[in-house]
């Protein structure tokens, strides 16, 4: 099977990096062009990280003609929200396949915010003579919509939600050290609006050429934690009844990978939510990586602490900010469209 060609944008942050690192041996993706927007242009990847198992690639300038003059088969997109937008737009114009992990087009009505595990048919919506863009969500959303997804179809009225996240989720340098250590840090820009819209769009319906959001009312609270990677998320979903503890338990039990059973995606996890009987789950230190292994490590979301008080359930979920949430999610969203023969 011939390998697609594929580059990275936004290759010298912290999502980049963990894009480059997954694809340096993927099965379908062969990784041969890296771009950034600062100051590392002529400097190969590996001497910019200091990481030898990156690939030896010179880090070159991301615009929209050196890009399209590599003809790739695939842009991966790590570049920063500010930056994201246009040039996204650019290339998909050109006929170029982009997958996104940007906020800047997760909006947009011909873009969908994809998790094939629960929104496959949202594909219908991405248009554009050759090119499209497809985005996956905030890294937060990914494992909110995740660890709902196996009650959504139980119709929750309201989902309130708190988040623990942690200081790798605002890149580098980030969040000052000042700030969040020995602190939570109660103030994430626009964190709390995209964890309601983007996981209302994931779970919409696809009508007239575009997405209608979900009716489900989600409103969160977005906090910094002194973790280095992997955001915890407290749920608390109230019901128009009373909803028993077992039937959230078989609901995630039987879960499996959601609309993808029996696929084999190189990223997809073994199980993509994986529930823990015991309270004292999920941890970061102890579920971080969860899913699997090699690409499928760290892209399982799990969930543990569950609890049901009359028609209020609530429990805890873990994602992999940087896997899951960010470049693993990309990947995915790549791999399973280039299954169904898209790419």
């Amino acid at each position: 099977m011939d390998k697609l060609k594929a580059c990275v944008m936004g290759s010298t942050g912290v999502v980049g990096r963990e894009f480059c690192r997954r694809l340096s041996n993927h099965p379908f993706f062969d990784l041969t062009g890296v771009y950034a927007s600062g100051t590392h242009h002529g400097t190969s990847l590996a001497r910019v990280f200091e990481d030898d198992s990156l690939p030896n690639l010179p880090v070159n300038r991301a615009d929209v003609e050196q890009i399209s003059a590599g003809k790739y088969d695939i842009v991966f997109s790590a570049v920063s929200e500010t930056h994201a937008a246009e040039l996204e737009i650019q290339l998909a114009s050109r006929g170029m396949k982009v997958f996104s992990n940007a906020s800047g087009n997760r909006m947009n009505k011909n873009v969908p915010i994809m998790i094939p595990e629960i929104n496959p048919d949202h594909l219908k919506v991405a248009s554009g003579e050759k090119g499209f863009i497809i985005a996956n969500g905030n890294c937060s959303t990914i494992g909110l919509a995740l660890s709902l997804a196996p009650l959504i179809k139980h119709d929750p009225e309201n989902v309130d939600v708190v988040t623990m996240q942690s200081v790798s989720g605002a890149g580098y340098p980030g969040t000052p050290s000042l700030d969040v250590i020995s602190n939570i840090y109660p103030d994430i820009p626009n964190e709390e609006t995209k964890l309601s819209v983007e996981t209302s769009k994931i779970f919409g319906g696809v009508g007239d050429g575009e997405i209608i959001p979900h009716e489900v009312s989600i409103n969160a609270i977005c906090t910094r934690v002194p973790v280095r990677e992997g955001h915890m998320i407290s749920v608390f979903l109230k019901f128009g009844k009373e909803f028993e503890r077992q039937k959230a338990v078989d609901a995630f039990l039987s879960y499996g990978n959601g609309k993808l059973n029996g696929r084999g995606l190189p990223s997809l996890p073994t199980k993509t939510v994986i529930y823990h009987e015991t309270p004292a789950r999920p941890q970061p230190a102890l579920d971080l990586y969860a899913g699997g292994s090699s690409l499928k490590s760290g892209m399982a979301v799990s969930v543990g602490h569950l609890e049901s008080r009359g028609n209020i359930l609530s429990y805890v979920a873990l994602v992999h900010n940087l896997v899951r949430g960010a470049s693993g999610a990309s990947i995915l969203n790549a791999e399973y469209l280039f299954q169904e023969g898209l790419l």
